[in-house]
């Protein structure tokens, strides 16, 4: 269970520090491409956190942060369709 929880705390670090890069990507070339990217990258991020909390028995908070992840997933994916319609 240990080396579960530890997978569970490395994709939460490795996909926000990702996350926060693809914000200054974003920044410095403003393509929305890196928007979206940082997006995706935070929704991995609240998922992980979701799975990382289930694993140590924390299950309110766990299904809390799992639906907020699916929520933002839906939105997300949702705005990026209507923007390449457009």
């Amino acid at each position: 269970m240990f080396q579960q929880r530890n997978k569970f705390h490395i994709i939460t670090i490795i996909s926000l520090c990702l996350a926060v890069f693809s914000v200054g990507l974003f920044i410095f070339k403003s393509s929305v491409v890196y928007l979206f990217l940082s997006c995706y990258l935070l929704i991995i991020s609240i998922i992980s956190d979701s799975l990382l909390l289930h694993v140590t028995f924390q299950k309110h908070d766990s299904i809390k942060q799992l639906l907020r992840g699916i929520t933002l997933l839906l939105a997300v994916t949702f705005l990026l369709f209507y923007l390449l319609r457009r």
